[in-house]
């Protein structure tokens, strides 16, 4: 048999050698094969009688709908010539331009020389002919009519245009209509539907067709639709059968500094659907893509700013989640902190190994950061014995601070992150946190978080060039600011401590409440054992929502005065403290929400004094206005009302831990002299409104 013939049979038989026989150029690539064979072994299912659906998910440009969308029609009708198709797209011009591209390849010479089929002369229209045998192919726009069409097999190929349009939930729920209505209703017999598809979002018609299976599994119906997915990244996220983890799709057409350039270009949101398939649900993020600000880096050099470097160094993880392999990854985070306190970053994640981490020290110094933070654990342990030795050599000797994590689980740090995106105090610097960026639209759900824990490290750091009290103190230097503090104060001192990092405490004493402070040492437990040394009666009573070994060492080296409070959040609490005994019941319970109530009408009484200038309880006034009250109706038309924020509540919850702590050690007078009245004019004229409902 000659060469040639054997060439045709082959691609008769087979999908894959059709698409080479078909066209000479055409490059079979591994992934375009298993689509290939995927597709082959539809056909067969089909022909037994059996319903098959199939999505694909492809980054652009892959050579998706060349391959499923205009092949592999022309190879099923040379095959099966009285089949009909239905071809759908966004838009009536690309679902021709597809039927055209079929239509082409089967009046073609090579065509004719594999099957026998030939299209019926009077009717060669681009978007709607039929065979000799009464098969043939239908183009239509996705919401256009298909009236009296009907499909053996049926193709919807990107059906969305662009972002806006599956963004739209009008139009999201527009497309699944149709599908449902007027596409699905077109099956001729047992059929097989084909998605292909870049994901844009969580809830487009791929994500709708998926959770309709699910949904149905769930309630246990059997006559379902079963899909399988293909799904096909840019660039790897593990280790696959045809490539390592970060390694290109389609390397020879899409080499990854190509990638890299169009992920920097796209940012980490687009990127993650359009190229890595994995689309973002915008209502469950934790991080929200509005809150997002960019500047460039010329504005940023404009400013006056001090420089701040984090290193979340790679096998330094504090995270339940293991399994999600992300030990091998360091993430750098660069911060100019201008005079209004707002962050302007600079984040990647690299993966580097420790001599390289010391490199980067070095690197970071040279470019005039004054502290550099990396992750206590790996640092002590890995790297820094070599980097004194390193700054002994080179006569360079960068400040490096070792951060603590302080059992905090990294999930927690990073969520310390939202109150400062969400007030717009964070800006990223243009084209430098695509990584970030990639982490934050996916938290907590991303295969990697190392940019972002790195961001959030630097809340142990940063501070703006106008706040000298941002930089980290040594103990002389706290004994020294404490002296005249502690000096002027009555004993019994009442300390209320927000023990999720950043570590906060309210210091007061029965006349009321005299400081405020976010702990500034490295360990802020050693912080407040100074502040315990000093005052000879001192109460400290921790909130036991952040870390707890720390609270329970220092109970221990000094026992009777150290409390931890557990919060409980049942609005129907009306008991709002309750003393236990240690651990077992824990030291005292405390009803959030009738503390909060307690709090909110001694601010709006003015019965519990405030010390200082307005200035100097300006953030703590700043948490309180976050406070709003929502009220809840039950069966019976019973009414509860729970204390909810918009923002952070760490000096919140300080001061309810000192105000409980007052009542019982010191017996708090619920007097005003000696506050200042200008500091209760503030909180009254901006509180006044919204707590007014409470007289």
């Amino acid at each position: 048999m000659e060469k040639a013939t054997l060439a045709a049979e082959a691609a008769r038989r087979g999908f894959p050698e059709y698409c080479v026989a078909i066209d000479p150029k055409y490059r079979l690539e591994w992934f375009h094969m298993q689509i290939a064979l995927k597709l082959e072994e539809a056909v067969k299912r089909v022909e037994q009688g059996e319903d098959v659906r199939i999505a694909i998910f492809m980054p652009p440009r892959h050579g998706k709908s060349d391959t499923a969308t205009q092949k592999f029609p022309s190879w099923v009708l040379g095959k099966h010539p009285e089949w009909p198709f239905i071809v759908s797209s966004y838009s009536q011009d690309l679902a021709t331009a597809f039927g055209q591209g079929t239509r082409d390849l089967m009046d073609s010479e090579n065509y004719a020389a594999i099957f026998d089929t030939r299209m019926r002369a009077d009717t060669k229209a681009k978007a709607n002919w039929m065979t000799e045998q009464g098969g043939g192919y239908t183009a239509v726009g996705v919401g256009g009519t298909i009236t009296g069409k009907g499909f053996k097999i049926g193709i919807i190929d990107d059906p969305f245009k662009n972002r806006e349009e599956a963004d739209s939930e009008v139009i999201r729920e527009s497309v699944h209509r149709w599908y449902r209505s007027t596409f699905y209703t077109r099956q001729e017999g047992n059929t097989a539907i084909i998605l292909i598809l870049t994901r844009w979002h969580d809830d487009d018609l791929a994500g709708r067709v998926l959770k309709e299976e699910l949904d149905q599994m769930e309630m246990g119906d059997e006559d379902i639709d079963h899909w399988e997915v293909m799904e096909f990244k840019a660039i790897a996220t593990e280790d696959e059968e045809h490539r390592k983890e970060g390694e290109p799709l389609w390397p020879w057409k899409f080499n990854l500094p190509k990638l890299m350039r169009t992920k920097a270009a796209l940012g980490g949101y687009e990127w993650s659907a359009l190229y890595q398939q994995n689309p973002i649900d915008e209502e469950n993020q934790e991080l929200k893509r509005e809150w997002l600000q960019y500047r460039t880096r010329r504005e940023v050099d404009l400013m006056t700013t001090r420089k701040f470097a984090t290193i979340d160094p790679a096998g330094g993880k504090n995270t339940k989640n293991v399994s999600k392999n992300k030990s091998d990854y360091t993430g750098v985070t660069r911060n100019y902190v201008n005079e209004d306190n707002e962050w302007n970053l600079v984040s990647k994640r690299y993966r580097i190994n420790s001599k390289s981490v010391i490199d980067l020290i070095f690197e970071l110094h040279d470019e005039g950061m004054e502290a550099i933070g990396i992750e206590e654990g790996i640092y002590t342990q890995a790297i820094e014995p070599f980097l004194k030795v390193e700054m002994d050599n080179r006569g360079v000797y960068p400040n490096v601070v070792p951060l603590k994590h302080n059992q905090t689980m990294k999930e927690t740090r990073i969520r310390g992150l939202i109150p400062r995106y969400e007030n717009r105090k964070v800006f990223h610097i243009e084209n430098t946190c695509a990584d970030l960026e990639e982490e934050y639209l996916r938290f907590p759900k991303g295969a990697h978080d190392d940019a972002l824990d790195s961001v959030a490290y630097q809340s142990q750091l940063a501070a703006p060039p106008n706040q000298g009290i941002g930089d980290r103190m040594t103990r002389n230097e706290l004994e020294v600011n404490l002296t005249d503090l502690v000096n002027e104060q009555q004993e019994p001192i009442i300390i209320g401590v927000s023990s999720v990092a950043p570590v906060r405490y309210i210091i007061g004493n029965k006349d009321g409440v005299f400081f405020n402070a976010e702990a500034k040492m490295a360990d802020p437990w050693a912080e407040l054992a100074l502040l315990m040394k000093r005052w000879r009666s001192v109460f400290v009573i921790v909130d036991a929502k952040g870390d707890t070994i720390g609270p329970k060492k220092l109970r221990a080296d000094h026992p009777g005065r150290v409390f931890l409070a557990f919060m409980t959040n049942d609005p129907k609490a009306q008991e709002g403290v309750r003393w236990g005994d240690g651990d077992k019941f824990g030291d005292v319970q405390v009803a959030w929400h009738a503390t909060v109530q307690q709090l909110v009408e001694e601010f709006r009484d003015e019965r519990l004094p405030l010390y200082g200038t307005k200035d100097d309880w300006r953030e703590v006034v700043n948490e309180f206005m976050n406070l709003y009250r929502v009220w809840e109706v039950d069966a019976l038309g019973g009414k509860t009302s729970t204390w909810e924020s918009s923002g952070p509540q760490s000096f919140v919850r300080a001061m309810a831990l000192y105000r409980i702590g007052a009542d019982k050690f010191s017996k708090v007078t619920a007097t005003i002299v000696g506050a200042n009245e200008r500091m209760y004019d503030g909180i009254t004229e901006s509180m006044g409104d919204r707590f007014s409902n409470l007289k």
